[in-house]
């Protein structure tokens, strides 16, 4: 058995310095032994398998699993199903939209909200290559209401852009157009949301507040505590969530990666749950 293991560990040895002779145009994926072609268009790198895409800041053997490492994260106790709704408030580049746009196949319908250019630029990208023609993208914050707002980038590279009060003294900065969930969810008319998923450093609360005529099923929030008092909101979201009569729990504590532990889910007693 060790002789077998050590000739496979062998194995991938050479065929990962095989493909690195390839200048990043080829990676063997090290998990699921996917070939990953890798082109870079000028601005974005763009990697394809034979059932799968991401497009991102730089090139990575770990593509494939880039697109699935938190789907647990995000389907803590509930499903995506065909043809459901699906709203991501802080979209990203879209690692988790190629599972969410086969989930929900082509008699759903996933709504993608990202403010920050680099990111949308790249979200945009993404989706022109999914086989379900199912996303529709807007390149906005969300909020309690209508206007705009300052958005705080530190790079190019980072997804992590935050809402923040003033621009003073802050030089990675842009102004943006900010919307409420359920005037964005009213302009394509949807007036139900099976699964809304939510990750907007610390502007989640706020958010909520622009959710009051949009029925939800499901919530997954990504709360920000970890990040100090100035990001906390796990308090008032669960808070929200229980007045309006959702069944809550937290994710389980992880100390390698403290994030995990302060995401928020909420949970209508009609939607389908795992198990």
């Amino acid at each position: 058995m060790e002789v077998k293991k050590l000739s496979i560990r062998y194995f991938r040895s050479v065929i990962r310095r095989l493909f690195s002779l390839s200048k990043n145009r080829l990676f063997l994926d090290p998990d699921s032994w996917r070939i990953i072609r890798c082109t870079f268009d000028g601005v974005d790198y763009i990697h394809r398998w034979s059932d799968g895409v991401l497009v991102w800041f730089e090139p990575t053997p770990h593509a494939v699993n880039i697109t699935v490492e938190d789907l647990p994260l995000f389907l803590n106790q509930t499903l995506i199903l065909e043809g459901d709704q699906v709203l991501i408030a802080g979209a990203g580049m879209g690692s988790e939209l190629l599972y969410f746009s086969k989930a929900v196949g082509s008699t759903g319908k996933i709504l993608a909200i990202e403010p920050d250019a680099n990111a949308f630029r790249r979200l945009r990208k993404l989706v022109s290559f999914l086989p379900n023609k199912n996303v529709q993208l807007f390149n906005l914050a969300v909020g309690s209401v209508p206007g705009t707002a300052t958005l705080y980038s530190p790079d190019s590279h980072t997804i992590s852009n935050s809402v923040i009060a003033s621009s003073a003294n802050i030089n990675d900065f842009a102004t943006v157009e900010v919307e409420t969930i359920d005037n964005i969810c009213h302009s394509v008319g949807i007036t139900h949301l099976d699964y809304l998923k939510m990750n907007i450093e610390g502007a989640e609360f706020d958010a909520l507040l622009g959710v009051e005529e949009v029925e939800v099923s499901h919530y997954c929030i990504s709360c920000h505590d970890f990040l100090g008092d100035d990001f906390a909101t796990s308090e008032k979201v669960i808070g929200w969530l229980l007045s309006r009569g959702f069944k809550v729990w937290e994710n389980e504590i992880d100390l390698d990666r403290p994030w995990v532990g302060s995401y928020v889910y909420g949970n209508k007693p009609s939607r389908k749950q795992k198990g």
